[in-house]
Parts: C-alpha cells; structure tokens; sequence
C-alpha cells in the first residue's frame, strides 16, 4: 500500500468508527462530502482492502507475452545484435511479422539487462554544409574499409550518394580501396541514374595525380592543369564532370555519415540474409540498395533532374 493509499485508510477508518465527520475527513483528503460517503459505504460493504486499485498486481490487456518479450531479448544478442533500437522495430516487422516500436524494445532491453550499443548522439561539432538543392548536381564518392563479413577480414565498400537527397547511387565491394571500385561504382550510377553535373571526392591518387613535375600534354597545358589527369580525372573530363577535391573528411560529410548507418545497418542485414562471401555480399547489395533509401531519403529542393543522359 502506497502513503497516499495508507492515509487514505487512517483517515477513513477514523469516519467509520466516528472518530472524525465526514467534513473532517473530506477536508484532510482533499475530496467532497459526497466522496467520503461514497468510500464509507465501500468499506462498510467490502472492507478496508476495497480502496486499492481494482486494477492492482493485474497484466495490462495490452501488454506483450512473455514469448514475445524473450524472442525480442534473443534478437538482440543474437542476429538482430548491433542493430540499432530503430532498426531492429523494422526488422520484427518485415521478417519476424511482430510490430513493436522501437521505444518499446528499448525497455524490454533495459528491463533484462542488455545493454544497447546504440547511445545518445553527440552533438556536431561544426556546422553542415547546406546540401545542393538539384538531385545529381553533386554525387560524393568514398570507400570504406571494415569487416563486413564478420570473419576478421577487412572488405572496401566503394559507394556514390547523391548530395541534395541522400540517395545511395551505388554500392560496390571489393578487397580494398581501388580504382577497379570506384570505375565499377561509376559504370553502374551511369546506366541506373544518368551523368551527374560534379563529382566530390578526397585527393588520394586514384582522383588526383601526385606527379606535380610530370611533362603535360598539350591538351593539359590548354586547360591550364598543373599536373596529369588519372585514369578516373580523365572519365570524369570526358563525361564533362567537374570534380571537386574535399579538403577533409568532414566536407564529404553525406558519404560518411552513409558509412557510419551502413556498418550497423548493412552488417545485420547480410548477416541475417545468411551472406558469407564477398561474391555474395556484391550479389546482395542490388537489392539492399533501396533500403536506406526507404528510411533516410529525403527531398531535394528543387524538382529539376541534375542527371543527364548518358549519350
């Protein structure tokens, strides 16, 4: 019995024994006469035990069956583990056919002791660059080495998302950061979206060439360049791309804020699609692709396409 459910009792006893009036008594608790009266005749009918809840010690119609709450504990240590509390609601839903909010298995976790991997966000340290308003106006390209797989082994994921929307263009694994990636990245983006207007991406050597005393060519030295294009600078010139150096890694913030949500997300999604190899990691990735998207798009500013075809 609570103290307020305690005093409640003290006083109303003292009215049925006629220790006290009923003015008395509403006065010390707060309530009417009418009330008094009332609770009075629930005790001289039912006892003093009638003024606790009716609902006392009882299972909430609503509440979640123990079989549920321990298949979610399961989950989580097991192969839904990583994932965040927003990510494995929508895994229940989608694989397992149980819809739970994802506040709800935040305390189904809580209450049995696991631990959630998941925190609170830090706040940004710096201000974000205001995202192009035009969808394909500006792509960043990245890799990212990790282990995907979960066998000790690091893979690259190479993959192209597009400023002003936070569309994932493409995705592609390969052993480590190459050029054979970001090409393979950049052939799927034209055929499925088009030739975008720019490119943003870091300064390694794959984009930009490090020879700054190499002979130009004629055509360099027209255009004014200081040092030879890559193989990839030179696509990108002959598909009339301008390309743009990142000074740091918090310029390219879209794509690597896309690593961050995909080495939670991607990493439980292929473990729970059973991928074990990077063939089919690759293989698996088409069809993952559109799941972010789902999730984290959002719209562009202006309705205007900033792809354009690729001739």
């Amino acid at each position: 019995m609570s103290l307020k459910e305690a005093t409640r009792s003290a006083v109303l006893d003292r009215v049925v024994k006629g220790e006290m009036t009923a003015a008395e008594g509403a006065a010390r608790l707060g309530m009417s006469r009418r009330q008094i009266f009332r609770l009075k005749a629930k005790i001289l009918t039912w006892g003093i035990s009638s003024l606790s809840h009716g609902n006392r010690n009882r299972r909430p119609s609503n509440a979640l069956p123990e079989e549920t709450r321990a298949m979610v504990c399961a989950k989580a240590v097991g192969e839904y583990r990583g994932a965040s509390l927003n990510h494995m609601s929508e895994l229940l839903e989608r694989i397992d056919g149980v819809r739970i909010s994802a506040k709800t298995i935040g305390r189904i976790l809580n209450d049995a002791g696991v631990a959630n991997p998941h925190g609170r966000r830090r706040r940004k340290s710096h201000r974000s660059r205001e995202r192009r308003e035009r969808f394909g106006s500006l792509v960043q390209v990245d890799a990212t080495p990790f282990e995907w797989l979960e066998d000790g082994k690091e893979w690259s994921l190479h993959g192209a998302i597009d400023d002003a929307t936070g569309t994932v263009l493409s995705l592609r694994f390969e052993k480590h950061g190459c050029s054979a990636g970001y090409l393979r990245v950049m052939e799927d983006m034209l055929g499925t979206w088009g030739v975008p207007a720019a490119l943003y991406s870091d300064r390694h050597t794959i984009f930009f060439s490090p020879k700054k005393g190499e002979e130009l060519s004629e055509e360099d030295i027209m255009e004014g360049r200081k040092v030879p294009l890559t193989r990839y600078g030179k696509m990108l010139d002959m598909l009339g791309i301008e390309h743009i150096p990142a000074l740091s890694p918090q310029a390219k913030g879209r794509v690597e804020r896309l690593w961050g949500t995909l080495q939670h997300r991607l990493l439980v999604e292929m473990r729970v699609a059973g991928v074990r190899t990077i063939e089919e990691a690759n293989g698996f990735l088409p069809a993952y692709i559109g799941t972010p998207q789902r999730t984290f798009h959002r719209g562009a500013g202006e309705r205007d396409n900033g792809f354009s075809p690729l001739s």
